[in-house]
């Protein structure tokens, strides 16, 4: 129990100063370690060889990456950034060598224009090295490894726990996650172009199969798994032990002037708990690259868009008992603030385009889609299902909401019947595999 007890100790120091908000609700307290005995009342049959005791430590949880995502691109154009929905790179522009902006092409309409800029980052996730192949003459050695990853929604195994449960040459984190559990990490090797990639359903099994050898009160099968969050992850060899990937730890910032084409930079490897320390260091790069120094960045303390919230509990509780007395549940607000922040009401605001304002839960599941339409450049009800909404990101959709969106959006953008049950298609399409359209790195 020594060695626990002297890493709880070292994760406090390293993190000394991650309790620094005022907000109570981001605060983290100090681990602690546990008998065994008070292990296995908290977890009903636990079996480890071997188990003397077991550590308990804090950490934070994402309600939703999809609208986090959202929040960063939100705050980007606030501080005057342009953004595009829904456009490919399928060239750059050249100098000579010198990168001089990007060719693109609107997916929808086929029409093709050009984009010049002093620097272009190439931030494309696992699309990297097919943005990278565009570029003539090729860089050297441009090519990243790209592992498959996993991690399964399920019914919930642990109430108020995440558990770490030790698995065959791996460690699996069992998290509860809005009234589910999220199971994972699960990572393989296996050659995919990115827009062709999904987790194979043998995967899929062999993952529920671990995890019950790992904890064999689960008794998971496959009708158990209501979601598959997959993605592909820079990652830089195989163990020879354990034939598993050697995931990339650290990000990478790659400045291709260093091999001779000045203008390109790409970044890979980048997390939710690094991005915007990530995002600082890719733009200090750019304006040492230009020969100039950067300004001081404010995004350390800047909240994100929809963040302006001092007390979250306070803020929460506020919002509940005011629209409690407007008739809407408090379920509702619930959800609201936890997916928009402090700017739920601009939402709520599209309640008023009804020819009679409800507070029904359909009511408002149409003004996210009109909000989503006008504010955040949904033009498929995929990105509303999977990416705008709560609705499919941890499976179980309900036909009567989809189809709902799906009537909201085709009245909004003028949509065929023909059109709306190609949407209605490709949602059902992924929700049949359980899984999101790609999740970048």
């Amino acid at each position: 129990m020594l060695p626990l007890s002297v890493a709880l100790k070292l994760n406090d120091l390293i993190s000394f100063d991650r309790n620094r908000l005022s907000d109570s609700q981001k605060h983290l307290p100090q681990g602690r370690v546990i008998s065994k005995a008070e292990c296995e009342k908290l977890i009903p049959g636990l079996t480890i060889d071997g188990l003397t005791g077991a550590a308990v430590f804090y950490d934070a949880q994402m309600y939703n990456s999809e609208r986090l995502t959202l929040a960063f691109l939100h705050s980007a154009v606030e501080a005057g950034a342009n953004i595009s929905n829904y456009t490919k790179v399928t060239g750059f522009l050249q100098d000579k060598n010198r990168i001089t902006g990007v060719k693109v092409t609107d997916v929808f309409t086929g029409n093709c224009f050009e984009i010049q800029a002093k620097t272009v980052i190439n931030t494309s996730g696992p699309w990297v090295n097919s943005v990278l192949g565009l570029v003539q003459p090729q860089p050297d050695v441009h090519q990243m490894g790209l592992a498959q990853a996993m991690n399964v929604i399920t019914r919930p195994l642990f109430k108020d726990y995440a558990v770490g449960l030790p698995g065959k040459g791996r460690f699996w984190f069992v998290s509860p996650w809005r009234g589910k559990s999220m199971i994972g990490t699960w990572q393989g090797v296996e050659a995919q172009h990115p827009d062709e990639f999904q987790i194979s359903e043998a995967s899929i099994q062999g993952f529920i199969n671990e995890i019950n050898e790992a904890y064999p009160p689960a008794k998971l099968t496959r009708e158990d798994v209501l979601f598959v969050h997959q993605g592909q992850l820079p990652y830089k060899g195989i163990d020879p032990k354990t034939g598993e990937p050697k995931m990339l730890k650290q990000y990478q910032i790659r400045d291709f002037a260093q091999e001779g084409l000045p203008g390109l930079i790409s970044v890979v490897g980048v997390k939710y708990t690094t991005a915007r320390d990530v995002a600082q260091k890719t733009i200090d790069q750019v304006f040492k690259s230009w020969g100039q120094t950067s300004p001081p960045s404010v995004s350390a303390k800047t909240p994100l868009y929809g963040g302006e919230i001092a007390d979250f509990s306070a803020f929460l509780r506020r919002e509940i008992t005011t629209k409690q007395s407007e008739g809407f549940p408090e379920e509702t607000i619930r959800s609201l603030v936890y997916n928009y922040g402090s700017v739920y009401e601009d939402v709520l605001g599209y309640l008023k385009k009804f020819p009679q304002p409800s507070s029904s839960d359909d009511a408002v599941l149409k003004a996210q889609v009109l909000y989503a339409v006008d504010c955040e450049m949904a033009q498929t009800l995929s990105d509303v299902v999977f990416r705008r909404t709560e609705l499919g990101s941890a499976g179980e959709l309900e036909q009567s909401s989809v189809q709902l969106c799906a009537e909201t959006m085709a009245n909004l953008l003028n949509w065929s019947q023909t059109k709306l049950q190609q949407e209605l298609q490709q949602v059902w399409k992924i929700n049949e595999h359980h899984t999101p359209i790609l999740s970048g790195v």
